[in-house]
Order: C-alpha cells, then sequence, then structure tokens
C-alpha cells in the first residue's frame, strides 16, 4: 500500500470523525449512513452545502426532543428529557448571545 494512499486514508477517517461526531452528531446506536461514506469519498466533499443539511438534521431533532417525556420512578412524576443532536453548538451559542447576564 503506497504511503499516499495511506495517508488519504487517514485524512478520509478523520473527516468522517468530524462530520459524525461534531457537525451531525447523532444517537449512540445509530450508523454512520451510506450517504456519508459516499460523500467523504468523492470529491463533492469539498464543495458540499453543509448548512441546509445541519439546519434540516438539527431541526428535525428539535421537534422531536421537545415532544419526549419519560416518567421517573423515584419522584413519580413525569419529566421532560431534552436531547438534541444534529448540530447543537450553534443553539448553544444563541442562547449564550442572547440570554442576559
Amino acid at each position: 500500500m503506497p504511503a499516499n494512499s495511506a495517508d488519504e486514508d487517514v485524512v478520509k477517517i478523520g473527516m468522517l470523525y468530524l462530520i459524525t461526531s461534531f457537525l451531525f452528531t447523532t444517537p449512540y446506536k445509530k450508523q454512520v449512513t451510506d450517504a456519508t461514506f459516499n460523500l467523504i469519498e468523492s470529491e463533492d466533499i469539498e464543495t458540499y452545502v453543509w448548512q441546509k443539511e445541519l439546519f434540516k438534521n438539527t431541526f428535525s431533532y428539535l421537534k422531536i426532543t421537545m415532544t419526549k417525556r419519560t416518567y421517573d420512578e423515584t419522584t413519580k412524576k413525569e419529566i421532560f428529557t431534552y436531547r438534541l443532536y444534529g448540530f447543537p453548538l450553534v443553539f448553544q451559542t444563541w442562547i449564550y448571545e442572547s440570554l442576559p447576564s
């Protein structure tokens, strides 16, 4: 295996990690999609429009999250749980900037 090919594979694995762990965070049991693998393998990765996909993904999880409720056995009460997948760093930054000190 040529060194150049091995270096390219390392970069692709790094991009896959960045995309799945930072940009498109998902539930830990969810697998990486074929579309993500194909995007990393293609030349389109350098010109891909991430904003639209990130917004769509994050907004989808936000709608799901707002409706989830769980039952706490110790307090015998229904509670809301919030696990925001997608790109939650955007919302964290917006909240820090929007809320007064």
